[in-house]
This record gives C-alpha cells, structure tokens and sequence, in this order.
C-alpha cells in the first residue's frame, strides 16, 4: 500500500514524468518491428487472395449505380470524343475511312450505279465534312440529360454491368490477374518506410503535452486506483515483491558478502572507528552506561554478602 501512495505521489513530479517518456522513446527506438514485416506481407496477400471477386462484384456495381460513375464516365467520354471529331485532321480521317468502305460495298445494279454517282460527286473532305457534322449532332443530343438515346444507351450499360456479377468467364479472368500481381508483389520496401515513419511520428507525439496529459497520465492512474482498491492484487504484488527480493538476495548472497568486503578494505582504522561510532555510537554508550550500572550493583550486592557473613 505505501509503494502504490509513493508511486501516486511520484506521478505528479517532472522527474518521474521525464523518466517514463525517456523509457517508452527508447523502447521504440529500439525495437526492430522490421522483422514483422514478411509475416505482416504474407497476411495481407493471404486475406487478399481469399476474397473472391465474385463476391465483391456486386458491391462495386452497386456503388457505381449509387454514385451514378456510367453518367459521369459517358459524360467524360463524350467530351474526349466530341474533342477529337472537332479536330480537322479527325475530319480528314473520318472521310478517308468511310471512302474506303464505299468501295468495298458491293451492290447490284441500280444500287452499284447510285453508290458510284454519290461517290463521285464527295471527295474525303466533304464525306468527312458530313460524318463530323453527323457524330457532333449525335453527341451533342446524348450530352443532354432528358435526351432519349441517352437514356436507352445508360441503361444498356446498366444491363451490361448487372450481367458482369454472374460473367464466370470475366470473373475467372480478374482472379487470375489478381492472383499474377499477388505473385509478383513486394512491398517489403514501402512498408519498411512506413515503419520508420510511424516510428518518428511515434516519437514526436510521445513528447506532446496531450500524450501525457490525455493518454498516459490517466491510464498510469487508473491502474493505480485499480490495485489500491483491490487487496486481492496488492497481497499479490507484495508477496511477489518478497520472493523476488528473496531470489535475489540467496542468488547473490556470495557477491554481496564479497562486495560488503571490498568495500570494507578499502576503509583504514581510523575511518572505521569514525563510521561505527558515528552510526552506533549512541548504542555503545548505553551499552557502556547498563554496564556500569550493573557492575555497581552486583558489587553492592557481593559487598554485603560478604558482611552478612
């Protein structure tokens, strides 16, 4: 009970304050959690490899419906596509790809004969013209949010995405990309440097005024409150205390013999003589003064013994 008091009281001093904050900045420094570091890889690749995508495929459709990412990614694609088709380059690629396929068009007679007249009468740049003209028209009306063709095609893709929650075969293809990059994956160096910097973060938080006063502080003193309020725990400390101090003393009984010994040599007479009365000197002079007293009356008491007889 008063080792826990003492304890309590030497909570509240700086010295003690700056004597644990000292110990728990060297524990950290000095203790090596890199070698944590391949069990720490094995487990993560271990719960990564055990969750199959099938199972997480849902959630993911989910969420892009939830946050609507088939509106924003067609917006995105739209305006990358409607970038390019405004290019005049783009006008004279898609004029040149579309003369090509005319002429791979096979029709019979009428049909060949009005192909080859419209043929004749564009060249790349006004087919071109034309299908630019087309597309931006296309585009511009699927941009719009209550356009029809924009709903019929968001809703494809829609459909597209439920459909991959049971697409075995895309299923069966994301596993085993999962699993090619789980084999090829090492990230021993990312989190050896993570380490290191939680460890200096460690460090210059422990040194903060609210890490003493709002974390360690009060658990140091719950503890205490806790034991001092249980006999049961402190009858426990106390009698380990004891065996401990016990152990120690019969193991080192020789070396404290030895070193009381030293000690003593290392000491004259006359320093010897100065230390033992001035620490028992008081002791000795009783001893002197009941010895004197006793010696008086023992001799009265043989004195007059002897005159009796």
């Amino acid at each position: 009970v008063k080792l826990l008091a003492v304890a309590k009281k030497e909570m509240y001093s700086v010295r003690f304050k700056k004597g644990i904050l000292s110990l728990i900045e060297k524990i950290i420094k000095h203790i090596d959690l890199t070698k944590f570091i391949p069990v720490i890889i094995e487990q993560i690749k271990s719960y990564i490899h055990s969750y199959k995508v099938k199972t997480l495929l849902p959630n993911i459709v989910k969420l892009i419906e939830d946050r609507q990412y088939d509106h924003k990614a067609l917006d995105y694609l739209l305006e990358q596509a409607e970038s390019w088709v405004a290019k005049e380059e783009s006008k004279i690629q898609l004029g040149s790809a579309a003369i090509k396929a005319l002429n791979k068009i096979e029709l019979d007679g009428f049909l060949q004969f009005a192909l080859k007249s419209f043929q004749s009468l564009v060249n790349e740049e006004k087919l071109g013209k034309i299908i630019q003209t087309l597309l931006k028209n296309i585009m511009n009306d699927l941009k719009h949010q209550d356009s029809e063709n924009r709903e019929k095609l968001l809703q494809s893709i829609q459909s597209g995405l439920d459909n991959l929650k049971n697409n075995e075969q895309l299923i069966n293809e994301i596993e085993g990309l999962k699993d090619a990059i789980l084999s090829k994956w090492n990230p021993h160096d990312q989190l050896e440097g993570m380490i290191e910097s939680f460890r200096h973060r460690a460090i210059a938080y422990i040194h903060e005024d609210r890490f003493w006063d709002e974390s360690l502080f009060p658990l140091l003193n719950g503890i205490l409150d806790n034991y001092s309020n249980d006999e049961q725990k402190i009858a426990s400390i106390e009698t380990w205390l004891h065996t401990q101090i016990t152990n120690l003393i019969e193991v080192n009984h020789s070396k404290i013999g030895k070193l009381v010994q030293e000690n003593l040599d290392k000491l004259d007479d006359e320093m010897l003589i100065n230390m033992i009365e001035n620490n028992v000197g008081k002791d000795l002079q009783w001893i002197r003064v009941n010895g004197a007293i006793c010696g008086f009356i023992i001799g009265l008491c043989i004195t007059a013994i002897k005159l009796i007889l």
